[in-house]
């Protein structure tokens, strides 16, 4: 959703995907028992998705959504 509105970078919004991705392949690992629930290799496979939200978080509060979008989405 935040890619296709652009609210936010796009630059954003697809390392976020990407990162959900990651998380998927690593909940899946661990569901197939390939990976150990705990393990150090889960854990560094999630990772990423702990910076999109920090660094999503940071955007928001310095920049805020981008404005012009968020009111062609109201007009629409």
């Amino acid at each position: 959703m935040l890619f296709k509105t652009r609210l936010i970078p796009r630059l954003l919004a697809l390392f976020g995907m990407v990162t959900a991705i990651m998380v998927l392949i690593a909940g899946s690992l661990d569901m197939f028992g390939i990976v150990e629930p705990l393990s150090t290799v889960k854990g560094l496979i999630a990772l990423p998705v702990g910076v999109y939200e920090m660094s999503l978080a940071i955007w928001l509060i310095v920049k805020g959504f981008n404005m012009s979008m968020l009111n062609k989405l109201r007009t629409s």
